[in-house]
């Protein structure tokens, strides 16, 4: 199956449509990321002449040894730091209160009201240390393999009991059907 990035999907979009217009400010990370670095005149839209010198800025950046082509692993390398740089800002802009850490308050803040549910199932399975509060690390760990397991679970524990039951596992309600699933963080 193949998986994208959120960062390659934000990629992808300017590829298939480099002028790229967004009706409000996009929800997701990546594409507030690639608005912010790419929309330079800030009208919301990034222009073909915007995206195309946003992209050559990438990959000058990307291309760390200066050779004029990228390597496997310096197109790897360079994605990895974006996105290292994208949950930095999503972390920063959810911790309200700058205490380097966030509250369970702060996580559900901008939870849609279907998702608190899911959303306070997962803080509690990334809260590793049990400390109420999830740390720059425990908030990365939410986008790791170990992460996505996190979101299945909470998706499917439906009563927030900790635990999944048969009924919960046969009867899961998927998220396009308004379930417990939907908009990931």
């Amino acid at each position: 199956m193949l998986r994208l990035s959120s960062l390659s999907i934000a990629l992808l979009l300017g590829v298939v449509n480099p002028a790229i217009t967004f009706a409000q400010p996009p929800d997701h990370p990546a594409l507030q990321a690639m608005m912010a670095a790419y929309d330079t005149n800030s009208d919301g839209t990034i222009s073909t002449e915007e995206f195309q010198t946003g992209r050559a800025t990438d990959y000058a950046t990307a291309d760390s040894n200066s050779d004029g082509v990228l390597s496997l692993t310096e197109l790897q390398a360079f994605e990895t730091t974006k996105r290292a740089a994208m949950e930095t800002s999503r972390f920063t802009s959810l911790d309200t209160d700058s205490s380097g850490a966030l509250s369970t308050s702060e996580f559900l803040a901008n939870a849609p009201s279907d998702r608190v549910g899911v959303e306070t199932t997962l803080f509690g399975l990334a809260d590793t240390d049990k400390n109420n509060s999830l740390s720059s690390a425990e908030f990365a760990l939410l986008h790791s393999e170990q992460g996505h397991g996190w979101r299945a679970f909470a998706m499917l524990d439906v009563n927030g009991d900790g635990s999944i039951s048969k009924d919960e596992f046969v009867n899961v309600t998927l998220p396009s059907s308004g379930g417990r699933g939907g908009k990931h963080r």
